[in-house]
């Protein structure tokens, strides 16, 4: 994802894996579009880089929601307006001649952008979010972090105020949750970021014990594993 036209708009270097996008590694040239709050590296193909400001930071994508490889922030997904489309009917006839019919209706085309425009404007560029779209934004990360189902699971967690349980006892539970629901675990590493990243949501307490001056184990608090 390296290279914009001066308008902003991205080309198709997105990693694809089929017709839809891979999980990506990083997320932060994501994050600097849509905030960008100063200049960016933009580049022209074939052509040396240069430092620019963007004008449109609005990203659209039709093949598929953006999953992160190992960002699970809520900054990432905040970002993103998930948006689904009515099913094309049976009994649809395609229009070869839609383009063109839209060429002779750009002016008021633009006038409609224009008008919703002004309104982003008064609402201090904040979109209107539906209840579907903040619905479709939650199963995006769902269907990118199943440790959001581990821990409104039962059986294998439960909440305990004044309970406590190391990470590596909450990893253990969650890789049994795992096996049992056909779910493909996480790195440990990858499962600590993600309650370090939903711990507020769940009212977790982080703690670290230190073991012969070295940081040794995370505990939860709030949490008790089940799982023995």
């Amino acid at each position: 994802m390296h290279f914009f036209t001066p308008e902003g708009r991205i080309t198709d270097d997105l990693p694809l894996r089929g017709e839809i996008f891979e999980s990506l590694k990083q997320t932060s040239y994501v994050k600097s579009i849509v905030t960008a709050q100063g200049k960016m590296d933009l580049e022209r193909k074939g052509k040396q880089s240069y430092q620019g400001c963007l004008f449109s930071r609005l990203l659209a994508f039709s093949n598929g929601d953006l999953q992160a490889l190992y960002d699970r922030s809520d900054g990432f997904y905040r970002r993103q307006l998930v948006l689904t489309t009515k099913e094309k009917p049976t009994d649809r006839v395609d229009d070869p001649y839609l383009a063109e019919k839209m060429k002779n209706e750009a002016e008021s085309i633009f006038l409609w952008a224009f008008e919703g425009l002004q309104r982003l404007v008064r609402q201090d560029f904040k979109f209107t979010e539906s209840p579907r779209i903040k619905a479709n934004r939650e199963n995006v990360k769902r269907d990118n972090n199943n440790v959001l189902e581990f821990l409104e699971s039962e059986g294998y967690i439960r909440f305990q105020p004044e309970a406590s349980a190391s990470s590596k006892e909450l990893y253990e539970s969650y890789r049994l949750w795992c096996e049992e629901n056909s779910m493909t675990a996480l790195k440990n590493r990858s499962f600590s970021d993600a309650m370090i990243a939903v711990q507020t949501k769940y009212n977790l307490v982080r703690m670290y014990i230190v073991i012969q001056c070295k940081l040794h184990i995370i505990y939860f608090s709030g949490w008790l594993s089940e799982v023995a």
